[in-house]
């Protein structure tokens, strides 16, 4: 059986339980494939996950944008946007896309809706 939700923090235990994830980030996908995958993929981009770090939380940290300072938004929109397009490029998701099972194989852009924090999908249109 499969089963879809959405976790927004899930603690380490519910990382380890976890069998595929989908990252999104800015209303665009910045990894989707198996999470064993996962950190190895990011770590492959220079992001190591520190020892005793629940890994959900780190990658929540790699692709959110910052906006406590303006130089903290500049530069993780910048860390996001390249994390963004190296996926859509197939780079970040080179030897993943095998072990991706039932997630989002590529990148699935999604827009706002109306009403904050809801997202729909994007169908390409202008």
């Amino acid at each position: 059986h499969t089963v879809v939700i959405s976790v927004h923090q899930p603690s380490s235990r519910m990382w380890r339980a976890i069998d595929d994830v989908v990252l999104i980030s800015e209303g665009s996908v910045v990894y989707s494939g198996a999470r064993l995958d996962c950190l190895p993929s990011f770590r492959a981009r220079g992001f190591r996950c520190p020892a005793q770090t629940n890994p959900a939380e780190f990658l929540l940290d790699v692709i959110s944008v910052d906006q406590s300072t303006k130089l903290s938004e500049e530069e993780t929109s910048l860390r996001v946007t390249q994390l963004i397009s190296e996926w859509r490029s197939g780079s970040f998701a080179a030897g993943v896309q095998t072990s991706v099972g039932g997630c989002i194989p590529w990148p699935t852009p999604f827009r706002r809706a109306t009403h904050a924090g809801t997202p729909t999908h994007d169908s390409g249109g202008a």
